[in-house]
């Protein structure tokens, strides 16, 4: 049984605390404010695909508590990508063992771990999950859930020895993903699916947070907010044409996303909406 440590146990960690639990590993999560919620009730997620299912991962209030239930084979790091969270896990890696899973959009997020931890395998992760906790340990999830991974940095052809241990822990994980009932990809080079969800995340959140709108109250707002949206994405697709991802960001993938954005009935508040009043 693959043990695993979710840092960051907000409704990504909640959610994916579940499916890993599922698909029969055991799970243990560090949690802030929810801990006492988790450690009476678990964790309850309505989901609009799964319906209400239920959690109970084994809840810890700090990484080191934490390493007393190591060793640990994988940590999926599902906190905010702010920079020197690397050191925050330091207790619970175990060198040549643990992967570290980085469930996190952003660009450039996976160096400083493949910096600290240089023995260790590095899985960057993409993921797309409209998801709140609307209250500690009571999660609200959308209609959509994706995972994408693969190795950082991205293994050669054919890969070494090093590398080939990596795809295979990558691989292990993944089939935990499947087991558990959620998608999970594997990306040869992740780097071009992080850049297309950058663009969705670049429009739609900065968007968000200026207008004051959900998702959906943005789109009605004005005949002019698609044409908008479209438009920051095709400047990020030049963004990433430049640093050396041409042709990753098409029209065809802008097609796409605003396209399941637009079928949208219900009201999702976008990552840094809710920063916009909370400070």
């Amino acid at each position: 049984m693959s043990k695993i440590l979710i840092f960051g146990t907000g409704g990504v960690g909640c959610i994916y605390s579940y499916v890993l639990e599922k698909g029969g590993a055991k799970v243990t999560a560090v949690c802030r404010s929810n801990y006492t919620a988790v450690k009476e009730q678990g964790i309850t997620i309505d989901s609009k695909l799964w319906g209400k299912v239920h959690s109970s991962p084994t809840p810890v209030r700090t990484v080191t508590e934490a390493a007393t239930h190591g060793p640990f084979d994988y940590i999926l790091v599902c906190s905010k990508a702010f920079p020197g969270t690397s050191a925050l896990i330091k207790d619970a890696v175990t060198p040549a063992v643990t992967s570290i899973i980085l469930a996190q959009n952003g660009i450039g997020i996976e160096e400083e771990y493949h910096t600290a931890y240089p023995e260790n395998t590095i899985i960057s992760g993409v993921l797309y999950l409209p998801t709140t906790q609307t209250s500690p340990g009571y999660v609200s999830m959308g209609p959509l859930e994706l995972f994408q991974i693969g190795v950082y940095p991205t293994p050669s052809t054919p890969p070494t020895p090093s590398q080939q241990s990596s795809i295979e822990a990558t691989e292990t994980f993944a089939s935990l993903f499947t087991k558990g009932g959620a998608t999970c990809t594997i990306h040869a080079d992740v780097q071009k699916p992080r850049w297309i969800k950058l663009s969705a995340n670049a429009a739609w959140n900065s968007m968000c947070a200026l207008t004051h709108c959900d998702d959906a109250n943005l789109l009605r707002s004005s005949p002019g907010a698609m044409h908008q949206i479209r438009k920051i994405m095709k400047e990020v697709a030049v963004l990433a044409d430049g640093v050396g991802y041409p042709g990753t960001i098409t029209d065809a993938e802008i097609d796409k996303i605003l396209e399941r954005m637009a079928l949208r009935k219900s009201l999702f508040f976008l990552a840094f909406y809710p920063h916009t009043h909370t400070g």
